[in-house]
């Protein structure tokens, strides 16, 4: 699972921060079990766009876990949501790439502000 977290060449180049990173990991209780089904009874696409809520969709272009087609896709079925995708950036972007991740937090923040 780390490999589709972490890119090869972070965990090669920043063994601390990766091993930091793996630590951390271990906190997390969730099993694979817990995380299947997560879309069962939330809100339908209509019921988002109609919320009235700002929706934006945050992503790195080279996502290994959730592809950036995909989320393209849910900013094109979610009618006037946003769309940042980092480019270059991984799954775990923030750990990776915090400046890129932080910037376009920032970004975010202050289109809706």
């Amino acid at each position: 699972m780390l490999d589709r977290l972490l890119s090869a060449d972070f965990q090669q180049s920043e063994p601390a921060k990766t091993f930091l990173f793996q630590q951390m990991g271990t906190f997390n209780v969730a099993k694979m079990a817990d995380l299947r089904n997560l879309s069962a009874g939330g809100p339908s696409i209509t019921e988002v766009v109609a919320s009235g809520l700002d929706v934006t969709f945050l992503a790195g272009e080279n996502d290994a876990v959730l592809s950036a087609a995909t989320v393209r896709r849910a900013h094109e079925l979610v009618k006037g949501s946003r769309l940042e995708l980092i480019p270059g950036a991984p799954h775990s972007m923030y750990w990776e790439a915090p400046a890129l991740f932080n910037a376009a937090v920032t970004r975010i923040r202050e289109a809706i502000a």
